[in-house]
């Protein structure tokens, strides 16, 4: 699951995209369908003293917008290797 931060002035489809060539390489998808809402969460009070601590910010959860993709292109496109 690709994921990444959106960029100022970004769009949250055209983030989806560049996060996946980014992170796989992949060039060859659409967008097919899109959460209609963001997805967020609050990290438990314990897990989040323990990640204020080690990276000494106060991390307090994440909101997400996910998009589902439909590959297009040729198996020889994705490399498992890296």
């Amino acid at each position: 699951m690709p994921q990444g931060g959106i960029d100022e002035g970004e769009e949250p489809r055209a983030a989806a995209v560049r996060e996946l060539r980014e992170e796989t390489a992949v060039t060859s998808a659409e967008i097919v369908a899109e959460a209609p809402n963001w997805l967020t969460y609050d990290f438990p009070p314990d897990v989040r003293e323990k990640l204020n601590a080690r990276w000494g910010t106060d991390w307090k959860g994440q909101a997400q917008k996910w998009f589902l993709f439909r590959f297009t292109g040729k198996d020889d496109e994705i490399n498992l290797n890296g």
